[in-house]
């Protein structure tokens, strides 16, 4: 899919296909260490105006719909 296609009344949505796109280039240009930690992985997104609260991520990441027995 094509960058556009994102494009709709979310302009978050966009910037995410957009910011992931940006990390497999760096990934495989060795512009980003595959192995980043959380906290750079957080700064990583930072730099392109995404910020994610580490704090409701961990949140998130312990509630019932996102856990891993529950897939």
């Amino acid at each position: 899919m094509r960058l556009y296609e994102f494009a709709g009344p979310d302009p978050m949505v966009t910037k995410l296909v957009a910011v992931s796109d940006q990390l497999k280039t760096d990934l495989e240009n060795g512009g980003a260490d595959p192995n980043m930690s959380l906290p750079d992985f957080l700064q990583y997104l930072k730099k392109f105006d995404i910020l994610v609260v580490y704090r409701d991520w961990e949140t998130d990441r312990k509630s019932t719909r996102l856990n891993s027995s529950h897939r």
